[in-house]
């Protein structure tokens, strides 16, 4: 099995088990070791100038792109002009089975259930 290097730390671990690997990480020692190893990288000008440099273009670039205000045009569908034409007779029987162009004991038994 690997061993795990700890850049921090300048150590390794024995192997690179995921409990060995999280008890290093989460322990006192190597939080302390991190956050001097990146104060002092900070101390350094170059890579502060450096840093700053990126965070500037990254907020100018973010300040460029101002997202336009979109207005909501609502969409009213037509009012359909022949309302008339769908309507069913007056005198329209629903009983009858001369009404309907399919066979209604078939659609019976299909609801009901008994259908094989």
């Amino acid at each position: 099995m690997p061993k795990y290097f700890c850049p921090f730390c300048d150590i390794s671990l024995p192997n690179s088990l995921y409990r060995l690997r999280k008890t290093h990480i989460n322990g006192k020692k190597h939080k302390l070791m991190r956050r001097a190893y990146y104060l002092e990288l900070l101390e350094n000008k170059d890579v502060r100038k450096e840093l700053f440099n990126k965070i500037d273009k990254s907020l100018m670039v973010k300040r460029a792109f101002i997202m336009p205000k979109l207005k909501k045009i609502p969409v009213v569908p037509e009012i359909p002009r022949n309302i008339n034409v769908f309507r069913l007779p007056e005198d329209f029987n629903f009983e009858d089975r001369r009404n309907y162009g399919v066979k209604l004991d078939e659609i019976r038994t299909i609801l009901d259930g008994n259908y094989h």
